[in-house]
């Protein structure tokens, strides 16, 4: 017998995530660099960000005052050479200029690693962009530009997502926000975190809520093909509310109709979609962190690709938290493959072989399936 890994493979958001709109230069100059060195800067060339900068304010806009001299040289606005020592500068206080400030504390003091970046293409009909900080700030990390050949420029890794959603496809205020011209802000968690969530990482735990994709790509307009999909997604639910509720015996002495009946609570979740235009999936979206997930695995182990003997000793790892963040205490992986396997254990082989069933009869209808990851240990 096998030894079997489900790798969940889903992002945890660390409440402490910040989620920042980033604008790359005037006409968007500096987004294809941005894209191919997984960086972010500000027009700010020649600009140095020592520690003693950083906390200086009067030193900083000096320094800025400097690399706009740079600039202004640098494009032929100005024939006069800049000084190359900040404590020359005057310090600026200007409306414009404590802007410029307000930038440079944002990217380099306050943005850290594991928050996510998001910024617009070049048009509404170009990706939107999202993307994580990957290190702390490091004043040696510096990169040039083909504005500005020869000028040192501050940047901040980012590991950019796999994301490939046009603008025009946002809600109305949020592709606004992402047109606005400011280089670098906080955006709102409470009106925009589901939106940008489902745009950067698709499934995702935050806090108490989690948000899960179960696709099925291949729908051919048959209406009665998405009815497995459905009452498995269905009953895996409720099975999670029967072991919440300590009825798990009860539960799995129920044929499988009269269980979904008795025991699917709506009342955990937000939301249970079913969107078939293209591609088709089934969207979870549960005020219990860890219910999408158990499902998700639960949804795998009855795919018919293992035994229900090796479905009862599975393994359970989350490889999806990059950020390193710590998970909550209901999604830990240990806390998941404790409820999974008192689950699995109530449904006995007899269940599980008709729940197999039901599942490959929604591959078949719908191509379902999951996409966590299976390792298999001889």
């Amino acid at each position: 017998m096998a030894e079997i890994t489900f790798d969940l493979a889903t992002k945890i958001i660390p409440k402490d995530q910040v989620i920042w709109a980033v604008f790359p230069g005037k006409s968007r100059r500096f987004l294809d660099q941005f894209v191919e060195q997984d960086a972010i800067f500000l027009d700010s060339p020649g600009i140095e960000l020592r520690p003693q900068v950083l906390l200086d304010d009067d030193l900083l806009r000096k320094h800025l005052a400097m690399s706009e001299a740079i600039a202004e040289y640098r494009l032929g606005s100005s024939t006069s050479l800049p000084s190359r020592d900040a404590t020359t500068y005057p310090v600026k206080r200007g409306a414009s200029f404590n802007a410029a400030v307000g930038n440079v504390r944002n990217m380099f003091a306050k943005m850290k690693p594991g928050d996510l970046v998001i910024m617009g293409g070049k048009s509404i009909y170009q990706p939107v962009f999202a993307g994580e900080i990957v290190t702390p700030f490091d004043a040696a990390s510096v990169l040039q530009t083909a504005a500005y050949p020869g000028e040192k420029i501050p940047y901040r890794s980012v590991r950019w997502l796999p994301v490939r959603t046009d603008r025009r496809f946002l809600s109305e205020r949020l592709s606004h926000l992402l047109s606005n011209r400011k280089a670098v802000i906080t955006v709102d968690r409470t009106e925009f975190a589901d939106e940008i969530f489902k745009l950067a990482y698709g499934d995702y735990v935050f806090g108490e809520n989690s948000r899960y994709i179960f696709p099925g790509p291949r729908y051919n307009n048959i209406a009665t093909s998405t009815v497995p999909g459905i009452e498995l997604i269905s009953y895996l639910m409720a099975a999670v509310n029967a072991r919440t509720v300590g009825e798990l015996g009860a539960f799995s002495e129920m044929e499988i109709r009269s269980a979904i009946s008795n025991y699917f609570e709506q009342d955990v979740l937000y939301s249970f979609e079913i969107d078939f235009a293209s591609p088709g999936e089934y969207i979870v979206h549960a005020r219990k962190a860890a219910l999408a997930l158990v499902v998700a695995v639960l949804v795998s182990a009855t795919s018919g690709d293992i035994s229900y003997a090796e479905a009862q000793t599975a393994k359970i790892v989350n490889s999806g938290d990059h950020a390193n963040s710590p998970a909550t205490a209901a999604c830990n992986p240990i806390k998941i493959e404790e409820e999974y396997r008192e689950i699995m254990d109530s449904l006995g082989a007899s269940r599980f072989n008709s729940l197999c069933s039901i599942n490959q009869d929604a591959q078949q209808g719908v191509g379902l399936h999951v996409p966590i990851k299976v390792k298999r240990t001889p």
